[in-house]
């Protein structure tokens, strides 16, 4: 695929193509002819849902000002009386103080600024890499052409990287420093597990009735990342550099369970009805820290006191008359939030002319 990106900033327009070829989707499936009418089916198969491919450039001229200036209010604010930048927060501005883009003065307790300007040079490029997949192994086992049983054991994954370059110079004759250089690297992976299974119903004369059941996905992830600030000074001579890794964060997801029925029945030659019933309990989702037990159960408080359960419920039919046909349909969602209404009522009508029988 090839995407082109355009940004503006400050009236100036920086493009960027964004070239990838990326493997999308394969499966093969194996067919077995049993005794007694029956059938085994088996397949192999992978779908890239969702590509997180992405690349922009900026290269302007800020005339208002720098980032260090948003920088230096935090500080001032926030820790308006101490250099300890960590214990308010501020990630940032605790870099940005380490290489004396802005700094503490403890004769005045106050915070000062070293690098700033009004025709600022601000450049950024920003490139995203990855992808979520799901890797499936699926089962069917099919009877005297009246069951069907079939069931999948799917393995998604999720990879996202970022890497984003950020530059500032051209800086107020004034201040100690020419330029600096901000890189900020992200990295989350996610791999997860479900089993799914169905049973399909056809006997003669009555209709079509089906059943599944989809396990909970149990989700399993890492999230790492690093911080780098550089700054130069206006000779030239010199720069000072601070790096900050973030160890990684691990930590476990689990998805709700979902369950459902169905049943279609054909009126011959005159029409069709459908009715299709699921059910998810969203208050069975989870989260958990691997290495700090305990850090994530405000989450699963929220969860328990804000979600409840979630019904879907569609109906649809068919009416023929000679050569038009009717058709209508309903479906209802219910919210996951214990404090709202439904989400959607919805009514669907139509109409449709066939000229040869």
């Amino acid at each position: 695929r090839n995407t082109l990106t355009e940004t503006g900033h400050y009236g100036k327009s920086t493009e960027g193509l964004d070239g990838r070829f990326s493997f999308h989707q394969f499966g093969i499936v194996l067919v077995t002819d049993l005794e007694d009418d029956a059938r085994f089916n088996f397949g192999i198969r992978y779908n890239r849902t969702n590509d997180y491919g992405f690349e922009q450039q900026i290269n302007a001229t800020n005339t208002d000002g720098s980032i260090v200036d948003q920088w230096f209010d935090n500080a001032d604010f926030y820790s308006p009386n101490s250099a300890d930048l960590w214990g308010a927060g501020l990630i940032f501005e605790q870099l940005a103080a380490d290489v004396e883009l802005i700094g503490f003065n403890s004769g005045t307790s106050s915070w000062e600024q070293y690098a700033w300007g009004t025709d600022v040079l601000q450049k950024e490029s920003f490139i995203s890499y990855g992808g979520r997949g799901e890797f499936a192994l699926d089962f069917a086992y099919e009877k005297d052409n009246e069951w069907h049983f079939g069931g999948s054991i799917v393995i998604p994954t999720i990879l996202y990287q970022s890497r984003e370059i950020y530059s500032e110079s051209n800086f107020d004759p004034a201040s100690s420093f020419r330029s600096f250089t901000m890189k900020d690297n992200n990295d989350i992976r996610g791999t997860g597990i479900q089993i799914n299974a169905g049973v399909l119903w056809t006997p003669e004369n009555f209709g079509r009735v089906s059943a599944y059941i989809h396990s909970p996905t149990f989700w399993s992830f890492a999230q790492s990342g690093s911080l780098e600030f550089t700054s130069y000074d206006k000779t030239g001579g010199g720069s000072l550099n601070s790096y900050q890794p973030f160890d990684d964060f691990l930590w476990r997801m689990q998805t709700p369970m979902v369950f459902g029925a169905g049943y279609a029945y054909v009126f011959d030659k005159y029409g069709l009805i459908s009715v299709d019933y699921s059910y998810q309990d969203m208050t069975t989702a989870r989260v958990s820290a691997r290495r700090y037990p305990g850090e994530l159960d405000y989450l699963n408080e929220d969860i328990d006191n804000q979600l409840k359960g979630v019904q879907d419920i569609r109906v649809g039919g068919e009416l023929r008359l000679d050569k038009m046909f009717l058709r209508g349909g309903y479906h209802y969602t219910s919210t996951p939030f214990k404090t709202s209404e439904p989400v959607a009522y919805q009514y669907s009508l139509g109409w449709g002319y066939k000229a040869n029988q």
